[in-house]
């Protein structure tokens, strides 16, 4: 058997390895499939959301705050609580193992990592994953529920997937953007799988009501809708109103 070279190019070393069987060519013909701006005229802006405070976004917050107790480790056990919008790093506790547990406070229906698009990503190792669900924790439900809204979030975690540093040198998961809505539980989330994501905007695209997109995201909801959402990139969101990267930014779904 001949050894084929793999050619493409990888966003860092050590990838290649995982790439195999089918994925190691394109499935289409689609060379720029990664690199390319599908949607260069959809822009996330501030009139579809509306910022607002910790206060006031409470209500749209999982209902039970208390931490989750957890029992962690393999030969040596340890009980730890986990707060809610809180993460703790695996290694601490079963040596040589990466990964995080964060708590989201929520029953999860659905989750999705954003794709990002290689030729324009300034921080490859950095990576969004949306999380969504039933506001209520540990509770049985149906499909079979009845269709109905309520205050609800979609959260969005900022998780740093750099294995080639320590894990003190690596960042905790943090809940970054906080999506509110009055749609009802999250049955399900899903991105638009390339070509919608942005860090500039074009010189006349410019202005101050248009904001990069992390991407587009469709989301169904419990009070039986299915809407497409153009999310913002929090890091940009943060820049342009100034907020510090300790605190979670909370938006609120704006109805036209």
């Amino acid at each position: 058997m001949v050894k084929r070279e793999i050619k493409e190019k990888f966003p860092f070393s050590g990838i290649e390895k995982y790439v195999e069987g089918v994925f190691r060519k394109h499935v289409f013909d689609l060379p720029l499939l990664h690199d390319a701006n599908i949607y260069p005229q959809v822009h996330a802006t501030m009139n579809d959301w509306e910022l607002t405070s910790t206060e006031n976004a409470m209500p749209y917050l999982p209902s039970q705050q208390d931490p989750v107790k957890l029992t962690l480790g393999i030969h040596d056990l340890t009980n730890i609580s986990l707060p809610t919008f809180s993460s703790t790093n695996i290694n601490k506790y079963m040596r040589y193992k990466r990964g995080h547990i964060f708590n989201t406070g929520s029953n999860v229906c659905s989750l999705d990592f954003a794709p990002k698009t290689t030729l324009i990503d300034s921080n490859p190792l950095i990576h969004f994953l949306a999380t969504g669900g039933y506001k209520e924790r540990n509770e049985l439900h149906s499909f079979e529920t009845q269709q109905q809204g309520y205050q609800n979030c979609i959260q969005l975690w900022n998780c740093d997937l750099n294995t080639t540093r320590s894990e003190d040198q690596v960042s905790a998961p943090h809940l970054d953007l906080c999506l509110l809505h009055d749609f009802g539980h999250v049955r399900a989330l899903k991105w638009c799988p390339y070509g919608a994501y942005e860090e500039n905007l074009d010189s006349d695209m410019d202005d101050n009501s248009s904001i990069p997109k992390l991407g587009i995201l469709a989301a169904c909801f419990g009070d039986g809708t299915v809407r497409i959402l153009v999310i913002p990139h929090p890091d940009i969101l943060r820049s342009r109103l100034d907020i510090n990267h300790q605190e979670p930014i909370y938006c609120k779904f704006s109805l036209l």
